[in-house]
């Protein structure tokens, strides 16, 4: 680490919202005909990094009482499989077991997003765990991460994207 990367809580860096739901939420779920409400199995059953349907979605007068994101947004689980980052590649509603991460000033959304990853099991083991790991917004906003200038951010997601893109190519094969 070099001394040009400075000391950053990440809530200095990125607003950090946690999502809503309409309550209760049974009575807002349908199967068509509204907004696309995002489910943890939607992210789990996701190939990538990148959420682009979900089983359910929820009623247009729900809406307005949850969050909605937008393609390239990035999100985060916070409970239940908590920790798990991931990229909206559609307009959404997410309910309060997800935050999002907008605003951000000096730091990279790839860069956040590999950031997350690599900090999940730190993360998990510091998070509230009565039934389920619980990540908080204060777990997030406080946790402090060393931010190299945006070039060496952007140089670092361009290896770490090559790296996906083979460990993407190699299982395109193995599943031929």
């Amino acid at each position: 680490m070099r001394e040009d990367w400075k000391l950053k809580k990440l809530g200095d860096i990125c607003f950090i919202r946690r999502g809503s739901s309409p309550r209760p939420i049974k009575n807002y779920l349908i199967q068509e005909g509204g907004m696309p409400w995002v489910k943890i199995s939607d992210a789990t059953e996701a190939n990538g990094k990148f959420i682009n349907s979900t089983a359910e979605q929820i009623k247009m007068e729900g809406v307005s009482k949850s969050v909605i994101v937008n393609p390239g947004d990035l999100i985060l689980s916070n409970s239940g499989t908590a920790g798990l980052p991931m990229f909206m590649g559609i307009t959404a509603c997410i309910h309060d077991g997800w935050q999002t991460f907008r605003d951000l000033n000096g730091i990279d959304k790839e860069y956040l997003y590999y950031f997350l990853l690599f900090i999940r099991n730190i993360l998990l083991h510091n998070a509230y765990d009565s039934v389920m790991k619980n990540l908080t917004l204060d777990m997030l906003r406080d946790y402090e991460i060393y931010l190299p200038p945006m070039d060496e951010q952007k140089r670092i997601v361009d290896v770490l994207h090559t790296i996906d893109n083979k460990i993407e190519n190699n299982n395109k094969i193995n599943r031929n």
